[in-house]
């Protein structure tokens, strides 16, 4: 019997009604994940801004700890620079010649020397063989002991201009802390009698060593007047807006609708 209108009818809006259930059910599971995927993202875009605000902030104390320091680390501190702490001694450099101290072992007849044959083997002729095999060993030896030499010669040729390289470089080091020394002995006598440029040089020193954060300018100008015994200084300081406004740094969000 075959179906009738109204069964097929029947049949088409039943499946056009599951159709749009699972097109609404698809569509309400793609609105979840992408309010999923967003709150996640938000949560990502706060952790970052809290984590930057507290790095901010730890960098933020940071500093204003060092600019409270400044005044302690220089009333604590001595300016004078002890100019004798300045001179230097030779290195003390030991001679290492290396393998080059090390050479092989020189070769030994004993060590070629063919064993003397038996009392059979000698009446057999073995007599002849032994001084075959001597004749042979000893011009193994020579070669050997040829090879040797000249291997030994090289070896102590150049040991020798090594340790002739080591003077030269601990003559060079001397001559080179001896020239130190003197030029610094030099300015420490004009320095003593207070000759200007000596003594505008080591006070520019003395400034150039102030414990001052490294972002701050160091420009500092030195005038010394050797008849009035009189220094006038004229120093490169930051302005007021390197003193922080704020002690800490929050990360706020902001509502959406």
């Amino acid at each position: 019997m075959a179906p009738s209108r109204g069964s097929r009818g029947g049949d088409i809006a039943r499946w056009q009604q599951q159709q749009l259930r699972e097109q609404q059910r698809a569509q309400r599971a793609a609105e979840a994940a992408a309010k999923a995927a967003q709150r996640d993202e938000q949560a990502q875009i706060v952790e970052a801004g809290k984590r930057e605000a507290e790095e901010r902030t730890a960098a933020l104390q940071q500093w204003t700890q060092q600019l409270e320091q400044l005044l302690i680390a220089g009333l604590s501190r001595s300016a004078a620079i002890d100019l004798n702490r300045m001179s230097r001694r030779p290195r003390e450099m030991q001679f290492d010649p290396g393998e080059l101290g090390h050479g092989a072992p020189e070769p030994h007849w004993e060590d070629f020397k063919p064993p003397p044959p038996g009392l059979i083997a000698g009446a057999f002729g073995g007599k002849a063989r032994h001084e075959s095999k001597i004749s042979d060993a000893r011009q193994r030896f020579e070669q050997a002991h040829a090879r040797w030499s000249a291997a030994e010669q090289a070896r102590t040729a150049a040991l020798a201009s090594a340790y002739q390289e080591h003077n030269k470089r601990v003559a060079e080091d001397q001559q080179a802390c001896e020239r130190h020394n003197r030029r610094l002995r030099e300015e420490m006598d004009r320095l003593a009698a207070r000759q200007q440029e000596a003594v505008e040089k080591y006070l520019r020193e003395v400034l150039k060593r102030l414990p001052f954060p490294d972002t701050f300018p160091r420009r500092a100008d030195v005038a010394f007047n050797p008849e009035r015994e009189q220094i006038v200084v004229q120093l490169q300081l930051p302005g007021t807006d390197v003193i922080p406004t704020a002690k800490a740094v929050r990360f706020r969000t902001c509502c959406r609708s």
